[in-house]
């Protein structure tokens, strides 16, 4: 089913809300179906999601009845109404404003499991989930964009919502809040990973300098972000460093390996390197690894485009233990993936699949398939189109890409699901100001599609 035009749906409403004082009529975009409402959560001051939101602009106290309750010239409660025409403590017109101006950034974590490109360990710790397992507790995704005043949206979404049927259908977010994330930079790339009831941010200032916040707590409080500093340790010496990325470029991405830590991704300004498109580096929070020396950078992939993005499959088993599969974009417009272990990288191998400048990576890992396991990625080819490439691990192979017919702009961002067995979802900003999620099956034919910010 194609998606819904909620702004066309919203254009003719028979009914308007005015409110007091109010010189024009406002249209009360939650009469039509289709369009973005309250939350529930947000009406309910004891839900546990309600809890995710750090801002104390959103947080309510338990109502108490009072004798007189203020009403509008319609008959409507005012109070409510207010609440009503609000999105994440904004007012709907001043939202839908910002976000039509925005460059969206998108990435995508689960609120109790994992995040974009980040796996975590089973009870047997041998066998590794991808980015669409969800444990046992969680039944939640998180999706993050920015609004063109440089606001940081987090959305917590069902699970439901992503199934085949449920994308087919309007919903909005469980609950809405806004990331103090300090000196962000308009279209920063942005990378998450989330365990349990952690969550890590990394994004870039407006001189591309690496910043960082993290959740760690059930009520989901963001520490105060910071520069990003790093330990780089070379023959024996070990000196300080400031990772900085090339502006624009979606060369970031965070994932967890299994008994190890989170890593993080991401490309090096600067000279261009040996092949003339930079470089990636690996800084590794080792914090799960037996005498743990804390943060660290690992390597530098020499031959990798720095301008491109970056992306992490789940973990998975073969005969030498956990492996990971990181996807990058090559000196020559080709993708090429190294294959993580618990230690350092260990195989290379390129597929000859042209992308174009600045495209964006995404990855998902299927790891509750029947039968084998498999990693979908998601890019921008050089004909500007969606192209989409399955990975049946461990491999390795060579597959062949499909094509789509769904067109992006140059910076625009990506982020990759697989939330079940109906088929995988990607993200994008299609329309300025309209994050859309796609559902494909095996054969690359598209299943479900929906608007998710409009």
């Amino acid at each position: 089913m194609a998606s819904t035009d909620r702004r066309a749906m919203c254009d003719n409403l028979p009914e308007r809300v005015v409110e007091p004082r109010a010189n024009l009529p406002e249209v009360d975009i939650t009469k039509s179906p289709g369009c973005l409402q309250e939350p529930s959560a947000w009406k309910q001051p004891n839900s546990p999601v309600s809890q995710l939101s750090h801002d104390k602009r959103f947080s309510e106290s338990t109502a108490v009845a009072e004798p007189q309750i203020p009403y509008d010239i319609n008959g409507v409660n005012a109070t409510e109404t207010k609440k009503r025409n609000t999105i994440c403590g904004l007012r709907k017109r001043w939202f839908f404003t910002l976000l039509l101006g925005a460059s969206l950034a998108i990435a995508f974590g689960f609120g109790v499991g994992l995040g974009i490109g980040l796996s975590k360990s089973n009870n047997d710790g041998t066998q590794g989930g991808g980015n669409a397992t969800v444990d046992s507790d969680g039944q939640e995704v998180l999706l993050y964009y920015q609004l063109s005043n440089g606001s940081l949206v987090e959305e917590l979404h069902s699970l439901a919502n992503f199934s085949a049927s449920g994308l087919n259908y309007s919903f909005t977010a469980s609950n809405c809040s806004i990331i103090d994330a300090a000196n962000i930079a308009d279209g920063s790339a942005l990378a998450v990973v989330s365990l349990n009831q952690q969550k890590y941010l990394f994004y870039t200032d407006s001189e591309s300098y690496l910043y960082t916040t993290n959740s760690t707590t059930a009520e989901g409080t963001w520490s105060d972000a910071g520069q990003l500093h790093t330990e780089q340790r070379y023959l024996n010496q070990t000196s300080s460093a400031v990772p900085q990325i090339i502006p624009h470029s979606p060369a970031l991405a965070a994932c967890y390996f299994a008994d190890v830590g989170v890593r993080l991704y991401h490309g090096l300004s600067g000279p261009r390197g040996r092949t003339g498109v930079g470089q990636i580096a690996k800084t590794e929070w080792d914090f799960l690894r037996s005498g743990s020396t804390g943060t660290y950078k690992t390597w530098t992939a020499f031959d990798a485009d720095a301008w491109a993005g970056i992306a992490c499959s789940g973990t998975f088993n073969n005969d030498t233990g956990i492996l990971q599969d990181v996807y990058m974009k090559g000196s020559h417009d080709d993708v090429f993936y190294l294959r993580e272990t618990d230690g350092d990288l260990n195989l290379r191998i390129t597929d000859q699949y042209r992308l174009s400048n600045y495209s964006a990576i995404a990855a998902a890992t299927n790891t509750r398939r029947t039968g084998d396991l498999r990693t979908t990625i998601f890019f921008r080819g050089d004909d500007m189109t969606l192209k989409k490439v399955n990975y049946t691990l461990p491999g390795p192979q060579s597959p062949v890409p499909v094509s789509t017919t769904i067109r992006l702009g140059e910076f625009t961002k990506l982020a990759a699901l697989w939330p079940n067995d109906d088929g995988v979802i990607v993200v994008y900003e299609g329309a300025p100001g309209r994050i859309h999620a796609t559902m494909f099956d095996d054969n690359g034919e598209i299943i479900a599609n929906n608007t998710l910010a409009t």
